[in-house]
C-alpha cells in the first residue's frame, strides 16, 4: 500500500504584504519539522517549491520518495523579467517584491531539486526554465494545471461583428501580467473596434491608467466565485503575461468557452490557432494582430470556443489526478525495482 503525505501550498500574499520572504523560509521550516513528526507509514512525501528542503531531508533518511511540484519558474528566472519590466516602466507600480534575499530562496529551490526524486511542472516554460537552471530532464515530469469540473458552466461564444470586440483580462493588472503592452493594443485599435474590462487587483498608479479610460474598465480585486459574469460577457480572454507557472484563469477561460490571446509565459496550453492565438511576451504589434482577426473574422469566436470547451475537458480535477497518480505509482515501482505498472 502506497502512503502518501502531502505538505500543503502556502498562500504568502495573505499572510503580509510587508514582510520579506526571510520570514517565510523561518515559517516554512518551523512548519515542515512539525510535519515531519507525521510521516508515520508514509513512503512519499510531496511538497510545493520553496517549501519542502527540511521535509524532503527527513524524507530521504528514511528512504522516503520525494517529489517538488514546482508551481512557478524558478525564483531567479522569473526575477530577470520583473527587474527589466520595472526598468522599462519605471514609474508605473510600487516595488512589492517581498523575496529581496533571492539567493536564500533559490538555494532552498536548488537543493530540493536535488533532493526530489521527481518535480513537477504545470508547463514548458516551467520546463525549459528547470533545464536552464541545470535540472536534470529525467527529473522533470510536465502535469498541466487543473480548474473544478463544476465550477465553470462553459458556453459556446458568438460575436457577429456589430459591435465592440469584448476582451477580458483576469488577474493583478501588473508589470509582469503584460499590462502596459495590452494597454497600448487597445489604445491603437481604440474604442469603436474593442471594449475591454480588467478584473483583479490594481497595482500600477492610477494616474497611468487613466488614458486608457476610454477603452478599458478597471474593475478591482474581486472573489474568484465572482468573475464567472465577466467570462459569460468576453468574446475573448487575453492574459499577455512575462512569466507565470501555469495561469489558472487561461484554464478558467477555456472551461468559459473563451478563445484566449496569451503567451507562452503564461504556461498554459493553448493551441496557436486552434481555441487561441499564442503572442510573443512584450509586443502590443501581435496583440493587435491577434485581435484583428477576429474583428475581421467574427467566426473565429464560434469556431475556437468550441474548441476551447472541447479541450477543456482535458483539464479537469479527474485528468490531474489521474496524471499524478501515474507519476508517483511509476516512481514507486522504480525504486522498489519493479517493473511499471503500465508494463
Amino acid at each position: 500500500m502506497l502512503g502518501f503525505l502531502a505538505l500543503a501550498k502556502f498562500h504568502w500574499g495573505r499572510l503580509t504584504k510587508n514582510l520579506d520572504n526571510s520570514f517565510y523560509i523561518q515559517y516554512s521550516r518551523i512548519f515542515q519539522e512539525k510535519v515531519t513528526t507525521l510521516l508515520g507509514n508514509a513512503t512519499a512525501v510531496y511538497c510545493f517549491s520553496g517549501q519542502g528542503m527540511e521535509l524532503f531531508k527527513v524524507a530521504r533518511q528514511k528512504g522516503l520518495i520525494c517529489i517538488c511540484d514546482q508551481i512557478s519558474a524558478p525564483i531567479n528566472y522569473h526575477s530577470i523579467k520583473i527587474r527589466e519590466e520595472a526598468i522599462t516602466w519605471e514609474g508605473w507600480q510600487k516595488s512589492k517584491d517581498k523575496l529581496r534575499d533571492k539567493a536564500a530562496w533559490y538555494a532552498r529551490e536548488a537543493e530540493e531539486w536535488c533532493l526530489a526524486d521527481a518535480i513537477l511542472s504545470p508547463s514548458t516554460y516551467v520546463t525549459d526554465a528547470l533545464l536552464s537552471e541545470g535540472v536534470p530532464s529525467q527529473k522533470i515530469a510536465t502535469i498541466p494545471n487543473a480548474v473544478p469540473e463544476d465550477m465553470y458552466s462553459g458556453r459556446v461564444h458568438y460575436y457577429v461583428g456589430t459591435r465592440p470586440l469584448r476582451i477580458l483580462f483576469v488577474g493583478s493588472v501588473n508589470l509582469n501580467k503584460g499590462v502596459p503592452y495590452l494597454l497600448e493594443a487597445l489604445k491603437i485599435l481604440g474604442p469603436n473596434k474593442i471594449q475591454a474590462k480588467f478584473v483583479g487587483p490594481v497595482e500600477i498608479f492610477r494616474e497611468k491608467l487613466n488614458p486608457f479610460l476610454e477603452i478599458a474598465e478597471f474593475i478591482g480585486n474581486t472573489p474568484r466565485t465572482q468573475v464567472a459574469p465577466y467570462y459569460d460577457w468576453a468574446d475573448i480572454f487575453v492574459l499577455p503575461s512575462l512569466s507565470e507557472g501555469s495561469a489558472t484563469v487561461v484554464y478558467e477561460a477555456q472551461a468559459c468557452g473563451l478563445p484566449s490571446v496569451v503567451t507562452p509565459n503564461t504556461g498554459t496550453w493553448i493551441q496557436d490557432g486552434v481555441d487561441g492565438f499564442l503572442v510573443p511576451i512584450r509586443d502590443s504589434s501581435a496583440l493587435v494582430e491577434a485581435f484583428v482577426k477576429f474583428i475581421e473574422n467574427p467566426q473565429l469566436v464560434e469556431d475556437m470556443s468550441r474548441n476551447a470547451l472541447k479541450n477543456a475537458m482535458n483539464y479537469s480535477y479527474e485528468a490531474y489526478r489521474q496524471r499524478l497518480e501515474y507519476i508517483i505509482i511509476s516512481l514507486h515501482n522504480q525504486l522498489l525495482n519493479k517493473p511499471s505498472f503500465n508494463e
